[in-house]
C-alpha cells in the first residue's frame, strides 16, 4: 500500500501565494536535479509556496529519491498506485486548489526551464491564466503532431485563446481553476488541453508567454511513445465530453 501523505487532509484557513503541481513517473535520472533547480527558482522570490510532487507509482527507483528529498524539505510527497498522467495532475490540481490563491502546473522532465517562471509570476494579476508556450523546435515529430492535433481541436470546438493547449507550464488562478475541476471529466487523458479548452470556451483572459523548451534527454521509451500516439484519440473523446459538460456551466 502507498503512503498518502497527511497534506491531502490539512486544512488551509491561510492560502499560500503559490502551490506547485508536478507529476512524476519513472524520472529516476533527472528529478532530482529538476527539483533542485525549481526550488533554487523559488527560494529567491518573495512568496509562501508548497512544492507537490505526485508520484504515479514509479518503478525505477524515482521513488527512493523523492522520500529523501521529502526528509531534506525540499518537497511535500504524495506517492499513489499508477493511473496515468492526467489523472495524476487533477488529483494534484484538486489538492492545490484548496491550498493557494495560485496554481502552477509544470513536468518532471526538465523540458521547462524553471528560471522563466519569474517572468510569468510577475505579470499574473493582469491575467486568469498564464501560459508558457513551448517553441517546440527540438521535439519530436510525433509530439508535435499531437501537440499541433491537440491546438487544432481546441480551435475548433472551444477558440483560440490559449495557443500551447497542453503546456505543461501554466499559473492559473485558483478560483477558476476551482470553477473548472467541476466540469473537466475525471478521468480525462490531458487535464491541461481541458483546461486550455474551458479557459477558450469562458473568454478568461488568458496570455501566452513564448519560452524556449529543451528536449528531454532521460526517460524515453517505446511504451510512452505509443501512449502519446494512442492519446489524440483520448483527448478527442474527452474534449466531446467536456464540450458537452460545458455547455451549461458557466
Amino acid at each position: 500500500m502507498r503512503n498518502v501523505t497527511a497534506v491531502e487532509n490539512e486544512i488551509w484557513a491561510d492560502p499560500l501565494d503559490l502551490v506547485i503541481v508536478m507529476p512524476v513517473y519513472n524520472e529516476f535520472d533527472c528529478i532530482a536535479p529538476v527539483i533542485f533547480s525549481w526550488r533554487r527558482v523559488l527560494d529567491t522570490m518573495d512568496l509562501r509556496y508548497r512544492l507537490i510532487v505526485l508520484d504515479d507509482g514509479s518503478t525505477d527507483g524515482t521513488s527512493d529519491v523523492l522520500r529523501e528529498l521529502m526528509r531534506e524539505g525540499a518537497i511535500q510527497l504524495i506517492e499513489k498506485e499508477n493511473t496515468g498522467h492526467g489523472p495524476t495532475v487533477l488529483r494534484g490540481y484538486r489538492l492545490a486548489s484548496t491550498m493557494g490563491t495560485w496554481i502552477f502546473q509544470c513536468d518532471s522532465d526538465g523540458e521547462m526551464d524553471p528560471a522563466d517562471f519569474a517572468r510569468v509570476w510577475a505579470i499574473r494579476e493582469e491575467f486568469d491564466m498564464v501560459v508558457g508556450v513551448r517553441r517546440q523546435l527540438t521535439r519530436n515529430a510525433l509530439r508535435r503532431a499531437m501537440s499541433k492535433g491537440s491546438t487544432l481541436l481546441v480551435g475548433a470546438l472551444f477558440g483560440n485563446r490559449v495557443r500551447d493547449v497542453n503546456a505543461p507550464f501554466r499559473l492559473i488562478g485558483a478560483d477558476w481553476l476551482g470553477k473548472m475541476l467541476e466540469v473537466i471529466p475525471h478521468d480525462s487523458f490531458a487535464p491541461n488541453v481541458m483546461l486550455s479548452g474551458l479557459a477558450n470556451r469562458w473568454k478568461l483572459r488568458v496570455h501566452n508567454e513564448p519560452l524556449n523548451n529543451i528536449s528531454r534527454k532521460t526517460g524515453r521509451s517505446l511504451r510512452r511513445e505509443v501512449r502519446v500516439m494512442c492519446g489524440l484519440l483520448a483527448v478527442v473523446r474527452d474534449l466531446l465530453r467536456l464540450l458537452a459538460r460545458s455547455s451549461n456551466a458557466f
